[in-house]
């Protein structure tokens, strides 16, 4: 089985928003049968369990942002079980209290706002373009278009040589280890 989840860590900022997404990306060759988000409030506080909501392999659940208070470190993993009743978590070391976790802070720059939530799915009426007006020129003339006389390229992003590891762990330099890696927001498979 296989879970792929874009953690949170380090200060979040959750600026507007009134439920926190939890997605993840999970599949297994016999299917997944069930899957939850478990999170725990500061050392001090009770476990707390959220059945996920499976739309094929994407997985995801919303808590309300009133259950993560500011300064109070949330600690959380994810569980799944596969329909051949295997059950694994995310991080797997979830088992020996290795767990990922993050702290809500409204003074940071970060805005979960910001946050790659693309596992999980989004409603069609929900997605919407912004027109970048700043290339936009207004035509004056009275003469009819006739065709299109010139078109010109952007210069195209530069590119990044950082490298990250699926949980978002910067790397020193180049991976050489066997896996899947980030560069430049996509996924590279070292063999």
């Amino acid at each position: 089985m296989r879970i792929l989840h874009d953690a949170m860590y380090n200060k979040v900022n959750f600026g507007t928003l009134t439920e926190v997404p939890f997605s993840a990306f999970i599949t297994n060759k016999s299917g997944i049968k069930n899957a939850s988000l478990h999170y725990l409030v500061g050392d001090d506080g009770e476990w707390q369990k959220v059945d996920m909501t499976g739309n094929g392999n994407r997985w995801y659940c919303r808590v309300p942002a009133s259950n993560f208070p500011q300064g109070k470190t949330v600690f959380y993993y994810i569980e799944a079980t596969s329909k051949n009743g295997k059950t694994v978590t995310k991080p797997y070391t979830a088992s020996e209290d290795g767990y990922y976790d993050f702290t809500p802070d409204n003074t940071v720059e970060y805005k979960a706002d910001d946050y790659d939530f693309s596992t999980e799915p989004i409603a069609k009426e929900k997605i919407t373009f912004q027109l970048d007006t700043k290339w936009l020129v207004e035509d004056k003339s009275t003469d009819d278009p006739t065709g299109i006389s010139e078109i010109t390229a952007s210069k195209p992003a530069a590119i990044s040589n950082e490298w990250y590891t699926l949980e978002g762990l910067r790397l020193d330099k180049a991976p050489t280890a066997k896996g899947i890696y980030i560069q430049n927001g996509r996924k590279v498979v070292i063999k």
